[in-house]
């Protein structure tokens, strides 16, 4: 019963000698059992004009789009349909189970584990260095205090989108915090991260906030660390929390390195 709430049908053939191992059909497609190979035939040309189904293709039936697929195994040959409407809630939900509804950034769990699998990979196939860097907005309570907190809202996600345009595809940027985000940087030594990090600050800095007709001055500090083959995922972190506490400390409005 499970694949039901997968999928409107679910048909699945024995490859040897092609009986029905299982039919399970909800509405609008129970109309038919199928307990043979006939009532498949019937069931195809009700919907594709030959006793043939396609690979994948897409239907109308019933006022609505619906996906049919046909995947083969050593032993079974199975048949899928599904509401594309359906297909596309999942994909929908899935994206906001990743992302963070205000900055469209990862969420913190995933960028956690892009950095964990980096790590492992790193370490396993000795391959090159990645780096990671981690960045705040310099007293952003201010800017909440001062122009209020839908201000504050603006500014996250317009920084969140100028930071990213940034970046290359295969960095990932992760809202790890309140107004802290944590980009992990694949095949990145400690100079490129510092160049990098160097033209955040810059861009960030120059950059007009603006908000109900007022111009909200930001900065952000920024803290860089590279790995090591004694690197854990929390040393790495750490270090990254250390250099931007570093560059708290030091002024703010920076970038550190450790």
């Amino acid at each position: 019963m499970k694949v039901l709430t997968i999928f409107d049908a679910y048909i699945c053939l024995d490859r040897k000698n092609l009986s029905i191992k299982c039919a399970q059909l909800k509405e609008p497609f129970n109309f038919i059992d199928i307990v043979s190979l006939k009532d498949l035939d019937l069931f195809f040309q009700k919907f594709f004009g030959n006793d043939t189904c396609p690979l994948l293709i897409e239907f109308e039936y019933d006022g609505k789009c619906y996906l049919i697929s046909q995947k083969k195994s050593e032993n079974d040959i199975a048949f899928f349909i599904q509401n594309i409407d359906a297909i596309k809630n999942i994909l929908l939900a899935k994206k906001e189970v990743l992302f963070d509804g205000l900055t469209k950034c990862y969420l913190k769990k995933e960028i956690e584990t892009f950095t964990q699998q980096a790590l492992e990979n790193f370490v396993r196939y000795k391959k090159e260095k990645f780096s990671v860097m981690m960045f705040d907005i310099d007293f952003f309570k201010k800017v909440n205090d001062t122009y209020g907190h839908l201000a504050g809202d603006y500014v996250l996600k317009e920084l969140a989108a100028l930071v990213k345009k940034s970046l290359r595809k295969a960095d990932i940027c992760g809202r790890f915090g309140g107004e802290e985000f944590l980009i992990l940087l694949p095949h990145t030594k400690a100079s490129g991260a510092l160049k990098l990090a160097m033209k955040l600050n810059k861009l960030v800095r120059e950059y007009l906030f603006e908000y109900d007709n007022k111009t909200i001055p930001i900065a952000i500090s920024l803290g860089i660390t590279s790995v090591s083959y004694s690197d854990s995922y929390h040393s790495i972190i750490q270090r990254c929390d250390d250099a931007l506490y570093k560059a708290k400390k030091n002024g703010r409005n920076r970038v550190e390195y450790l």
